[in-house]
Parts: C-alpha cells; sequence; structure tokens
C-alpha cells in the first residue's frame, strides 16, 4: 500500500477477510468496503479538476485551485490551500488511502466573504485616492465625434441577397486574434413551435462536427442569427438587447464538453434575458427554460457553488450516487432547481 499518491488494492482474498473480520466494528467494516470506490472515484476526480484548470489557464482565465478537508493526516494540511493554477505545491493533486480532502477549481472572482449561513458578505473597500485615474475626460470635436460615429456604423453592415447583417467582437478563445461574428439568416414566425424546432434541428445538423462553437439566436420578434466563436466560446453578447427573450441554442465541441451547460453558459443566459437555452455535443442535448422573473448574479452564484458544493460532498460520501463524468451535470440541475429554471439533459438518438 502507498502511503501517498494512487490507492493501490490489497490482493481480492485479503480484502475480503478484512470484511469479514468478526473483531471489527461495524464503522470499520463500512469504511473498508467503500474505501476502494472512493479512492478510485476521488483520483479520477482530481485529474478532471487538473486537466479542465489547465485548459482554463491557457484561455487567461486565471484559475484558482483550493484543497480542503478535516485535517486528517500532517501531510494533507501541510498540502492544504488556495492557489493561482501553476503556483500550487507540486503534490496537491495527490492523495493517501482514505483521504478526505476535497479539491476544486473556480475561475470566478469572489464578491465577498462566505459566511457560516452559506451567503456573501458584502464590504466596501477603501481605495488609495492616489491609484485613480485623475486625468481629465477626453472632449472630442463635432468632427471627431462624426468620425468616430462613422467607425462604429461601419462595423454593422447590410450587404448579400441572403440580407445578412454581420457584426464583429473579440472572443475569448486560445487566440489572441479570435474574431468572433454574427450574421442574420432568415425570420420565422416565434409561435410556430413547429417551425422554430426545425430550425434548431437544422442547426444542430449543420453544426455537429464543428471544431469552433456557434450559436443559433431566434429573437422574440422570430428573426433567426447564428454567432459563430471559436473551440471552447461562442460571444452572444454581440447580439446585446436581441438575446432578451430568445431561444438559443450552442454546439459544444467534441471532446471540449463538460455534458452539460458551463457555469457561464448559465450565468450567460440569465444575464443576457435568454428565455430558453439549449446546447448539444456528441453524446446529450440540454436544455434550460427561464422564469420571468429576473435572476441576480448573487443568486445565480451562490445557488451554482452551493450545487457544487453538495455534490463534492456527495462524491466524497456516497460516490454511487453521481456517475463518473456527471458532476457538473448534477451541478447544474441542483443550481437550476434551487432557482426555478427548468432544465433537462436527453441522449442524442
Amino acid at each position: 500500500m502507498e502511503s501517498i499518491g494512487i490507492y493501490v488494492a490489497p490482493y481480492a482474498g485479503a480484502w475480503i477477510e478484512m470484511l469479514i473480520d468478526p473483531t471489527a466494528k461495524p464503522e470499520t467494516i463500512r469504511r473498508r468496503a467503500k474505501a476502494p470506490v472512493v479512492n478510485t472515484a476521488m483520483s479520477m476526480h482530481d485529474d478532471y479538476i487538473r486537466i479542465n484548470a489547465q485548459k482554463r489557464n491557457d484561455l487567461g482565465l486565471k484559475p484558482v485551485i483550493t484543497r480542503y478537508g478535516s485535517g486528517c493526516c500532517d501531510w494533507c494540511s501541510a498540502v492544504a490551500g488556495k492557489w493561482r493554477f501553476g503556483e500550487q505545491p507540486e503534490d496537491v493533486f495527490r492523495r493517501h488511502d482514505n483521504c478526505d480532502c476535497v479539491i476544486i477549481y473556480d475561475t470566478q472572482v469572489l464578491r465577498g466573504v462566505k459566511t457560516q449561513d452559506g451567503g456573501r458578505s458584502k464590504t466596501w473597500t477603501e481605495v488609495d485616492p492616489s491609484d485613480l485615474q485623475t486625468d481629465p475626460p477626453k472632449v472630442f470635436s463635432q468632427a471627431e465625434a462624426e468620425q468616430l460615429q462613422e467607425i462604429a456604423v461601419s462595423r454593422l453592415t447590410l450587404a448579400g441577397e441572403r440580407d445578412i447583417i454581420t457584426g464583429r467582437g473579440s472572443g475569448t478563445g486560445s487566440a489572441s486574434d479570435t474574431v468572433h461574428y454574427f450574421e442574420r439568416i432568415g425570420k420565422l414566425n416565434p409561435d410556430d413551435k413547429k417551425a422554430v424546432a426545425a430550425s434548431l434541428a437544422e442547426f444542430e445538423r449543420k453544426y455537429k462536427d464543428s471544431s469552433i462553437e456557434h450559436c443559433r439566436v431566434i429573437t422574440k420578434n422570430g428573426e433567426i442569427y447564428e454567432v459563430h466563436g471559436d473551440r471552447y466560446t461562442v460571444d452572444t453578447s454581440l447580439l446585446g438587447e436581441l438575446m432578451r427573450g430568445s431561444t438559443n441554442e450552442h454546439n459544444h465541441v467534441t471532446g471540449e464538453s463538460q455534458y452539460s451547460f458551463s457555469w457561464e453558459d448559465l450565468i450567460g443566459c440569465a444575464n443576457d434575458g435568454s428565455s430558453n437555452a439549449l446546447a448539444f455535443d456528441e453524446k446529450f442535448r440540454y436544455a434550460m427554460a427561464f422564469p420571468e422573473s429576473p435572476l441576480s448574479e448573487d443568486m445565480i452564484y451562490d445557488a451554482y457553488h452551493n450545487a457544487k458544493d453538495t455534490v463534492l460532498e456527495d462524491m466524497c460520501s456516497h460516490p454511487e450516487k453521481i456517475p463518473i463524468g456527471d458532476e457538473q451535470h448534477e451541478t447544474i440541475k441542483r443550481a437550476c432547481q434551487k432557482l426555478g429554471i427548468k432544465y433537462s439533459r436527453k441522449r442524442l438518438a
């Protein structure tokens, strides 16, 4: 048995003898029966955290690695803590037999200190006036203002027989020169459910093997847009208020999916006012139907991260509840239930 690192199970005969040991207490027998499954599941989870944190770090999202537990041993206590990815101790992703440490990553900026009741305190931070920008604001002449307006208008053009409107904006993909853009591709009756379903089905056929993300947006007035992104993201904020009340669907690139909506999907759709949001990858189709009443960022943040915490707790104490690979699906499902968002995931035929 290794003291540190990946769990190495004893041979089957010895393990069975450990389970029927009449001198052992019932809680000891339960721990022995559960240990191999828990250790294996947590080791796979740690790999999942490390790989996904690495990808987000490569994208410039600056993930934070946190390892915490009950301090089951001196070694665990020495590697517990919080670090920017890349600055963590070498052994932070390792664990010993019966280790109860939990490792997570987070790419979001905390908006306060977590309180005992699970909420977050809102505190003011005094800023040194010397750190503030003291230069006077730039005042443009009439000619300069007109020139800037012409430049802005030139970025939104109407051209071609397909009545395509294109716009451009910066994406957050792996390449610094990545440009996300959108186009208007048609119109339908938004009350015609069959027409909406047919449009989304056509979108799925069109981009099921795409190497980048796309999003089809059907506005509340029935206008149809497509936004084109990069390998990891698609910037629907280019459409601005057109997203409000829309039905939209985006693809996840094969091999890059978390097999559910991401945190960015959840907060983005809630903020832009989407009515129905869908996504698909090589295995599943996902859907969120948002309530009419607005959801604040604090509500969404707390619901999501509380859901993530309970999922991690279940993975430690009841790993049989959550199949490997369904961590994000379970997190989104629990967060949506808390927020009153109707969430579903269906396997593709």
